[in-house]
C-alpha cells in the first residue's frame, strides 16, 4: 500500500504505476485524464484514438512533409537509400519473391518454428531470391535479433 501523491489516500499501485513511479490512485488519475481531455478539446486537438485523431494527424503530417526543408532532407535520404548497392540486392530479392508468391510459383507455408499461419518470407541469402523460409512475425523478429540470424 502506498499513499496517493495527489489526495494522500492509501491504495495498492499496479505494476505499471510502480515501474513508472506514478503513485496516483485511480480516482485522481481519472480526474487528471478528464481534465486533460477537456483542455485538448477546448484547443481543438485530438484527445484520444479514433477517427478525429486520425484526421488531425493526417492533416498535420501533410503540412509537415510539405515544408521545403523536410522535403529536401527526405529527398537526400531517399537518394542515399536508392544508391546503396547492398540494399538494391535486398529490394530486388524481395520484389522477385513477392511476384513469385502472387503468380503461384511459391506457395506460402506455415511458420517453420511455431506453425503460425500469418507468415512472412525470410531470405537467408539475398543472392538466391526464390529460396525463402516462411516465419511468423514473432519468429522472424527473434531470428533477426539473434546473433546468427543478423544480416549485414
Amino acid at each position: 500500500m502506498r499513499p496517493c501523491r495527489k489526495c494522500g489516500k492509501s491504495f495498492d499501485p499496479s505494476k505499471y504505476r510502480i515501474n513508472h513511479s506514478d503513485y496516483v490512485c485511480l480516482e485522481c488519475k481519472r480526474e487528471y485524464d478528464q481534465a486533460w481531455r477537456n483542455k485538448r478539446k477546448a484547443l481543438g486537438l485530438p484527445c484520444g484514438g479514433g477517427r478525429q485523431s486520425h484526421e488531425w494527424y493526417k492533416k498535420y503530417w501533410k503540412k509537415y512533409y510539405a515544408k521545403p526543408e523536410v522535403r529536401k532532407r527526405r529527398a537526400l535520404l531517399m537518394r542515399k537509400y536508392r544508391q546503396d548497392p547492398r540494399l538494391a540486392e535486398r529490394h530486388a530479392a524481395r520484389l522477385l519473391t513477392r511476384r513469385a508468391i502472387q503468380t503461384g510459383k511459391i506457395i506460402k507455408k506455415p511458420c517453420i518454428n511455431c506453425g503460425g499461419l500469418k507468415v512472412e518470407a525470410h531470405h537467408p541469402d539475398y543472392g538466391k531470391p526464390l529460396e525463402v523460409i516462411f516465419l511468423c512475425k514473432q519468429c522472424h523478429v527473434k531470428l533477426h535479433t539473434s546473433a546468427e540470424g543478423r544480416q549485414p
